[in-house]
């Protein structure tokens, strides 16, 4: 800070705070520093009061909280407010055109494998999805979310042509061969592609994907 800058604060009398996280035993735990500023009547002396506190224990409570907002609790994935909000800010800040590419995908005849393996069958195929999907895209800049039931959204912000996307659709049919627990044979999905253009909004895109997956 300069002198003048340090004269402000010392004239607000408001502390200052700093949230940052420091090793303690082993571990990276969240502390935080509170400076006061305040200057002696008399002699016009300028003293700092510091103040450290541990707030590692709020600090993950928030986390979680926020994690618990923007996260499936089934899958670990994005739920789809949160996806939408990032494909939302994502489309309105880019220049380029197109932009990235929206995936959606649900897994076929869901309803049969609850109706013949069980619902905790179901869970399992919705949780193995989430991974594949997740591992399909590793080395890619991805966003992958569940929308809801058995519907996936995937944001891929780097496919931009058709070689592209045939590179991701070869990849993720490798990663999607996942047998369910009870049966020997893997699951079948269906899946809706399409490259965004600036600008355009969420639910074009999603109509468009939807389209395109039935």
């Amino acid at each position: 800070r300069t002198p003048e800058g340090w004269q402000r604060v010392i004239k607000k009398g408001q502390p200052f705070r700093l949230c940052y996280r420091q090793p303690v035993r082993n571990l990276l735990c969240w502390v935080e520093l509170v400076m006061h500023v305040f200057k002696e009547q008399v002699t016009q002396n300028v003293y700092g009061l510091l103040c450290l506190r541990d707030i590692n224990a709020r600090k993950e409570r928030e986390d979680q909280q926020l994690r618990a907002a923007s996260h499936d609790p089934l899958t670990g994935i994005y739920n789809r407010t949160a996806f939408e909000k990032v494909v939302t800010n994502h489309v309105r800040s880019s220049i380029d055109a197109p932009c990235g590419m929206l995936m959606l995908m649900d897994i076929d005849n869901f309803k049969s494998i609850n109706d013949t393996y069980g619902h905790q069958a179901g869970d399992t195929a919705l949780v193995r999805t989430g991974e594949a999907l997740r591992e399909a895209f590793r080395g890619h800049e991805a966003l992958v979310g569940r929308v809801g039931g058995d519907e996936f959204m995937a944001l891929l912000f780097g496919v931009r042509d058709e070689a592209d996307l045939e590179a991701v659709r070869r990849n993720l049919r490798n990663c999607l061969q996942i047998p369910i627990p009870q049966s020997a044979e893997p699951f079948t999905g269906s899946i809706g592609c399409v490259l965004h253009e600036a600008g355009e909004s969420f639910e074009s895109l999603y109509a468009r994907a939807d389209k395109l997956l039935y």
